[in-house]
This record gives C-alpha cells, structure tokens and sequence, in this order.
C-alpha cells in the first residue's frame, strides 16, 4: 500500500513538473531537460530489485509522462500569450475603472475584481507582471523572443 502511495505521488510530481517548466517564458531551455534526466537517474536507482520489463516500463513511462506535461504546458502557455496580445488592453481599461472608482491604482490585479483578465497560467504566477509607480503603473508581459509593455499613457507595445 506504501509503494501505491509513493508511485502516486511521484506520477502527481512528475507530471507537475513537467507543467510547470512548460507554462515557462522559455520551455526549451536546457533546465526544462534537467529533470527528464533526474528522472531516469531516480529510477534506475530506486528499481534496481525489480525485475528488467518492470525497470523498462518505468524509464519510459516516467519521461514520457514527464514530455507530455510538459508539452501541456507550452500549449497552455502559448494560448495564454496570445491572449494576453489579442485582450491586453482589458487590463488597461480594468485599471483604469478602477482608477476612477477608486481614485487610485490598485495595489496588485487581483484588486480589479475582473471575472476573466488575460495572463491566467494553471501553475505559475499571471503572465502580466503589474507595478504600480508613484505616478501610475506599468505592465509587462513576455515569451523568450518578445516583450510586450504598457504604462497608463501608453498602449501595449513589442520592445525588442
């Protein structure tokens, strides 16, 4: 019962995992490798009594399942991007309702009591990296090749 708990448990990690290096800004860096290699290491040490088929199964289900998180993960954060492109400017008017409402910025945007904002991903933090400056506040959201900005006097714009 103890093993069925402790495979349960590093499935739900591997697969984590593999979701989280995925929703990042940079999913094929070499750090997103690093735990498909730790993987098979853990798993070739911890299964040495089993029998070979058994080993087998495990050193390509568990980088596979690892993979496919992972693929999720990108997948999830490419549309959350292109959310963030095509309604970016939901926020801008979020803040600015806000603004008038309040007669200040919001701390953070979770304030804006917004159904639906764009830049949601399931495990990492919003995609839109909200400050609030002295005078007013900037946004910012990005992949590894562009970075969109924003400020209260300016629309979303791509920096290079």
């Amino acid at each position: 019962m103890k093993k069925v708990g402790l495979s349960i448990l590093v499935i739900l990690a591997i697969s984590a995992l593999g979701l989280w290096f995925g929703e990042g800004k940079n999913p094929l860096s070499t750090v997103s490798a690093l735990p498909i290699f730790i993987i098979i290491f853990l798993t070739l040490i911890s299964t040495r009594t089993t029998s070979k088929s058994k080993r087998i199964v495990l050193n390509l289900f568990l980088p596979v399942l690892y993979i496919g998180f992972w693929f999720v993960g990108t997948l999830v954060f490419n549309k959350v991007f292109n959310g963030c492109v095509d309604r970016g400017e939901e926020v801008r008017t979020s803040i600015s309702k806000y603004f008038a409402d309040n007669g200040r910025y919001p701390e953070s945007l979770s304030d804006l009591k917004v159904k639906s904002l764009p830049g949601k991903l399931l495990l990492r933090p919003n995609l839109i990296e909200y400050r609030r400056t002295p005078s007013g506040y900037s946004l910012e959201f990005s992949d590894w090749l562009v970075i969109f900005s924003a400020t209260d006097k300016e629309p979303f714009k791509a920096l290079e």
